[in-house]
């Protein structure tokens, strides 16, 4: 089961790869209007929720399972962060 959840990752890996390779720093930086978010915000939030979020609250749960869960507020980080200086090969 976890060799298959690993090759499952691996694979969507490569699919993103795929998808967003050669692109302009200019497209992943684009967007459609004001209240939409560029392709850069979408996957720098996908990544710090899998490192501030997902991953800290599984190491809560095994670690402590009578705590409440840490906070997280994905709105606000998104908010602080500087995305013009983001760099996709290095977010993945």
């Amino acid at each position: 089961m976890e060799e298959q959840l690993i090759i499952q990752l691996e694979a969507n890996l490569a699919v993103l790869n795929a998808q967003l390779n050669n692109r302009r720093k200019e497209e992943f930086n684009f967007k459609p209007s004001q209240d939409s978010w560029s392709m850069i915000q979408v996957l720098s939030h996908l990544v710090d929720e899998e490192i501030f979020d997902f991953r800290a609250r599984i190491i809560s749960i095994v670690d402590n399972p009578s705590q409440p869960l840490p906070a997280f507020d994905p709105l606000a980080t998104l908010a602080s962060k500087n995305f013009m200086d983001e760099d996709y090969n290095e977010l993945l």
